[in-house]
């Protein structure tokens, strides 16, 4: 894009495979020194993410139940373990470290918006990547999901429905209008996830475990 004044704009560049999944982000920024580039190329379990800096991390994927992991690998050594602690959603509530020390806390609204966020320091807050829904966020504001991007504050999706019909003439609608109850991975099809918590009554000098369940039950999209 072009500003009026004729200066360069930021912009962000996606690159697709021939499945139109994304396999690469480049985002460009205009600063006082010149123009600062980060790049992040997506491998199945793996991103590696790389800026004009010169840092480049290797984050290793990982799942820890419906929570996540992200293992920093970084050329210097300073490796980071982050912990997602995620809720029925996927939404990624808290990040821990290795220590258990909090890194990020991030609340939000029914449709996805950010009702409030904090973080350790301005580094740990940019090192965050999941957000609602377990997806990330780009520049633009909107949310990935795979086969279509969601807008949160339209609450509705910019792609019309690559299934059709199915879940009704309109196309953009979010997960039924029931973001609270309802969840989508890839913008194909909605999940009902409903947490229950059964508890394993102590027997015997046993220990008390609380379980966790997660029900989920398909919907077409």
């Amino acid at each position: 894009r072009e500003d009026p004044d004729g200066q360069d704009d930021d912009t962000e560049t996606y690159v697709y495979d021939g499945g139109g999944q994304r396999v690469r982000k480049v985002r460009r920024a205009k600063t006082r020194g010149g123009e600062h580039i980060s790049e992040v190329r997506y491998l199945p379990g793996l991103e590696i993410r790389s800026r004009t800096s010169g840092e480049q991390l290797h984050v290793v994927l990982a799942q820890a139940g419906r929570n996540t992991v992200r293992l920093l690998n970084r050329e210097n050594g300073q490796h980071q373990h982050r912990y997602s602690v995620n809720d029925h959603l996927g939404s990624s509530t808290l990040e821990l470290d290795q220590n258990g020390e909090l890194l990020s806390q991030e609340s939000y609204y029914p449709y996805g918006g950010t009702a409030w966020w904090a973080a350790k320091n301005a580094l740990e807050a940019r090192y965050k990547v999941i957000r609602y829904s377990g997806k990330e966020r780009d520049a633009t504001g909107l949310y990935y999901y795979g086969f279509r991007y969601y807008a949160p504050w339209l609450q509705r999706w910019i792609n019309p429905d690559p299934a059709g019909d199915v879940d009704g003439l309109n196309h953009y609608r979010f997960v039924a209008n029931s973001p609270i109850r309802l969840t989508d991975n890839d913008g194909r099809n909605f999940e009902d996830a409903i947490v229950k918590t059964p508890y394993r009554r102590a027997v015997a000098g046993a220990e008390c475990n609380t379980v966790i369940e997660l029900k989920l039950e398909h919907h077409a999209a």
